[in-house]
């Protein structure tokens, strides 16, 4: 699929709406638009380059601002 098939899915955009706002997308939300598309591996490669290319960060997790991280020592 090429680049310009890709950004007119809605399903692209709207996973790219959300990125714009959060200034990142879970690797789990690209993973489901994935395989709800059946998107192969050059697909989904062309999508986190055009996320990387708007600033949007793909990560495992996307954290909220204003919580903070949350850590635990041996014994706890």
């Amino acid at each position: 699929m090429s680049v310009s098939e890709l950004t007119t899915r809605p399903e692209v955009a709207a996973l790219v709406g959300r990125g714009e706002e959060r200034g990142c997308v879970n690797l789990s939300e690209l993973d489901e638009l994935a395989q709800a598309l059946d998107l192969l591996g050059d697909d989904v490669e062309l999508i986190e380059e055009m996320l990387d290319s708007r600033g949007i960060e793909v990560t495992d997790d996307c954290g909220r601002p204003g919580v903070e991280p949350i850590g635990f020592r041996n014994g706890e």
